[in-house]
């Protein structure tokens, strides 16, 4: 019967006329005052400081809790503060929640924040939804608890079931029965932490298949892929610029011989520049056909550009040996060299970008001497 109550919950709020209608009103009940009865109450701000005989029902914007209630609790809240103590069982909706008081029976907690700090106790079973949640009191029974982040610092005298984002377990943890938890990352447990029959962890099915062997060398395999797909596509672009466009070459070469420093910063402008144009014109109708092409040659560009500073470097190489005839050698070689020190963490990030940047501007600048002329 104590379930069907629920049902009248929200009706009593919109009907009842015997306390404020106001939402920015205050409902107090003092300390010293006794109220023999089940007590309803709504409005902005409402403090519970003495003694309910019977139930408590409440809704508010903040709900301060810190008298006696021989009874059950039923509470809806943006912000609720309960640091009395609740003889029977609690029924909690709220956005955040602080909880130092005790409750007698058991708790059913939703809420976007709670916050369980000692001395808080809870004596029976607790079932939490939640975003955060922060279990630093007593649990004497077993515990449901669904949550993004959950730290624990205190004693469960039952089993603890928690689905869980990430999990801590602090080293004044002490849970009697089993920890069980569902999760895709490892709960951090402190060496002192107490779990005297075990932790049982149960990952997803997708991070269990991720984890899988198969699946590693599935992506090493796609990673290899990807590096000789970008290999042969420089190494092919690469002939074909030697077979077909060499007078093109010879304006970049140019440029980088007697202007490097414009080339790599006409190079940055032309990364920096191109997209912003790009994305003023994607906000006009008409402009999306020109934004569209002005983001294919920058991507083209940014591919490309590379080669044309791949084959200078191999050119100049080949001249300093005088072996100029072994042009398409010499470029696979300093190829596999680029490749090699591409790979190498954070340093190769930059030199791929600084790379980039000196063939793309050498293009441009070499394009723009041959119209000056």
């Amino acid at each position: 019967m104590r379930y069907l109550r629920i049902l009248f919950f929200i009706p009593f709020f919109l009907f009842a006329h015997d306390e404020p209608e106001h939402d920015d009103s205050i409902i107090v009940v003092p300390r010293g005052e006794v109220i023999n009865d089940d007590y309803y109450a709504w409005g902005g701000t409402i403090e519970i400081a003495g003694v309910i005989n019977g139930d408590l029902y409440v809704t508010g914007s903040q709900i301060f809790i810190d008298g006696t209630v021989n009874g059950d609790v039923l509470v809806a809240g943006g912000s609720v503060n309960i640091s009395g103590q609740i003889a029977g069982d609690l029924r909690l909706l709220a956005g955040q929640t602080l909880i130092t008081g005790s409750v007698g029976r058991s708790a059913t907690l939703v809420a976007g924040n709670i916050e369980m700090t000692s001395p808080a106790s809870i004596g029976r079973n607790l079932s939490a939804l939640c975003g955060n949640m922060d279990l630093a009191g007593r649990l004497e029974g077993n515990g449901h608890i669904y949550a993004s982040s959950l730290r624990l610092s205190d004693g469960v005298g039952g089993d603890l079931a928690a689905y869980v984002g990430r999990m801590r377990a602090t080293s004044t943890t002490d849970i009697i029965g089993k920890l069980e938890y569902w999760s895709d990352q490892l709960a951090l447990i402190a060496p002192g932490a107490v779990i005297q029959q075990g932790v049982e962890h149960h990952p997803s099915f997708i991070y269990t298949l991720s984890q899988h062997p198969w699946l590693k060398w599935l992506r090493v395999g796609s990673k290899m892929a990807t590096f000789l797909m970008n290999f042969f596509y420089s190494l092919i672009l690469g002939f074909i610029f030697m077979r077909y466009f060499q007078h093109r070459l010879d304006r970049a070469f140019r440029a980088m011989r007697t202007k490097p420093l414009q080339s790599l910063v006409t190079g940055g402008l032309i990364l920096i520049v191109l997209p912003l144009i790009s994305l003023l014109l994607l906000m006009t109708i008409l402009g999306v056909p020109f934004a569209l092409t002005f983001i294919a040659i920058n991507v083209i560009g940014f591919y490309t550009g590379k080669i044309f500073t791949m084959l200078y470097v191999s050119k100049w190489s080949l001249q300093k040996i005088h072996r100029e005839k072994w042009q398409k050698f010499g470029f696979l070689l300093t190829l596999i060299a680029y490749f090699l020190v591409a790979s190498i963490p954070y340093f190769g990030q930059a030199f791929v970008f600084a790379v980039t940047l000196f063939g793309l501007g050498a293009i441009v600048t070499g394009r723009a001497d041959l119209a000056k002329t």
